[in-house]
């Protein structure tokens, strides 16, 4: 459950349960130099698994990206900065090991764990024989739409990733090659009393 700046960590014993209270509180890192307290506000949390490690992640106000691993709760959670954009969308793929996130900045931003943690492996090795599709690249940054972007998914293989935008599109990217493979105008109108 993340609420500000905390991610409190809990048991379920079974779905009927109550929450009783946090085995653990995890805390994100002091913000950066010159930057507000209430900058590093989660904005999304996402429990999954990148590699071998089941993964907490979190994006917030000021563009940070916060993997902790379950298993390693009592160290520090390894920081990505989204260029200090607020940061909203968050999707995984644990077996491509791939995380895209989406900002305010209109762009989608997919980095490959496997090649920011080349020189240090701490989610382990792949898992399964996919072919790896951002094979010697950390990030990719893919632009279009026109307005910020709320959603963004994977599909099975983690080669494609579908982003549904407050411009009303949705668009469908083939990560291997950074292009806009798709792209579909959802039509909207309001009602004059709503």
């Amino acid at each position: 459950l993340a609420t500000g700046q905390y991610v409190h960590v809990y048991k379920i014993d079974h779905f009927g349960a109550a929450f009783r209270g946090p085995l653990r509180t995890l805390t994100t890192p002091i913000p950066r130099q010159g930057q507000d307290l209430g900058m590093d506000t989660i904005n999304q949390l996402k429990v999954g698994r990148i590699f071998d490690e089941e993964v907490v992640v979190t994006v917030s106000d000021a563009g940070d990206i916060w993997i902790w691993r379950t298993g390693a709760l009592d160290e520090p959670p390894m920081t990505i900065n989204n260029d200090n954009s607020s940061t909203w969308g968050l999707a995984i793929h644990g077996d491509q090991g791939l995380i895209a996130v989406s900002a305010n900045s209109w762009t989608i931003t997919v980095y490959n764990m496997a090649e920011l943690t080349k020189n240090n492996p701490i989610f382990g090795k792949r898992r399964r024989n996919l072919p790896p599709v951002m094979k010697g690249i950390e990030k990719r940054e893919l632009s279009g739409h026109t307005d910020n972007i709320p959603c963004v998914d994977f599909n099975q293989t983690g080669q494609y990733v579908a982003s549904c935008s407050i411009d009303q599109t949705c668009r469908l990217w083939d990560i291997k090659t950074g292009q806009q493979a798709t792209i579909r105008k959802i039509e909207m109108s309001r009602r004059e009393n709503e």
